[in-house]
């Protein structure tokens, strides 16, 4: 159930076992919500400062339950190219990660910096402590030297094709001494990727399957190009929108019902169909582009 205030806006949603309220300035931004949670008594409020442009410089997101209250914040400085040039993660007082961001001419990504005890990992796993990017004058990325655990990996990016120099075509490790190559169809889409799978498309060219080990991932959309279905060998989920945004998806053993406000999720109820499990609500701490970094 959705509720507004005087002037149209958004300010109240109500859902099975969680309500939200939305809170705004006196100019009418959105400054948070508050997410309560009637099964646990559990609550998340997300407060956001915003300077006289309307960019976000600081959240704060503080979950309150009977026997603590823990409190997230993310601090970062945006700069005149409207960039974010530093980012700061804290877990009560407790700096979690620090990164610096620079950029080029063109305000693409040059330099990334991380220290603190939650960077981002490399797929092996490794923290990730400094990536540097280069460009080639068409805004391809040529090539990523990324330092993790103090040592270094450089990967460059190929562009082989004549006829789409903006094509991806092979991707170099040159410490690995690997190549991989990346294969298209005749209409410019990627039928093998870079860890080998077969990628199918239907007629209009939407991912259709994703296949590897005689194992087959198969996809449906409706008429909006919307994800409707994924099937694989042991599992089958149906997905629904409102609008554009998900609200509701079905999988073999049970339901999930997403709470969103502007495409950001809130927060989630999980019901199965085994009738001993009980129903799990979980909410969600998210930056201010919307990606999830913890949950309750």
């Amino acid at each position: 159930m959705y509720s507004y205030d005087p002037h149209g806006r958004l300010n109240n949603i109500v859902d099975p076992g969680i309500s939200v309220s939305l809170n705004y300035d006196k100019l009418g931004r959105f400054i948070g919500q508050l997410a309560s949670y009637q099964a646990s008594g559990n609550s998340v409020e997300t407060k956001l400062s915003l300077d006289e442009f309307g960019r976000e410089f600081k959240r704060q997101i503080i979950e309150n339950n009977p026997a603590t209250i823990t409190s997230f914040e993310i601090e970062q400085n945006i700069s005149a190219n409207n960039k974010i040039a530093n980012r700061k993660l804290y877990l009560n007082t407790r700096l979690l990660r620090e990164e610096q961001y620079s950029y080029d001419l063109f305000g693409r990504l040059t330099d990334y910096q991380c220290s603190g005890d939650t960077c981002p990992e490399t797929p092996e796993g490794k923290k990730i402590q400094q990536q540097n990017y280069r460009w080639d004058a068409l805004g391809n990325l040529t090539r990523c030297v990324t330092t993790a655990n103090n040592s270094n990996e450089t990967v460059e990016y190929k562009y082989l094709n004549s006829s789409d120099p903006c094509q991806l075509t092979d991707i170099e490790y040159l410490e690995k001494q690997q190549t991989i190559s990346l294969q298209y169809d005749a209409n410019g889409r990627m039928t093998v990727d870079e860890v080998g799978r077969s990628l199918g498309y239907d007629v209009t060219g939407r991912l259709k399957t994703v296949s590897k080990d005689q194992n087959t991932t198969f996809y449906g959309y409706d008429g909006l190009d919307r994800l409707l279905i994924k099937q694989s060998n042991h599992d089958f989920r149906e997905f629904y929108y409102q609008s554009d945004i998900l609200t509701n998806e079905f999988y073999t053993d049970g339901q999930i019902r997403y709470n969103t406000f502007d495409k950001t999720c809130l927060g989630f109820r999980q019901q199965f169909y085994d009738n001993n499990k009980p129903v799990r609500y979980t909410a969600t701490a998210t930056d201010a582009m919307g990606s999830v970094f913890a949950l309750y």
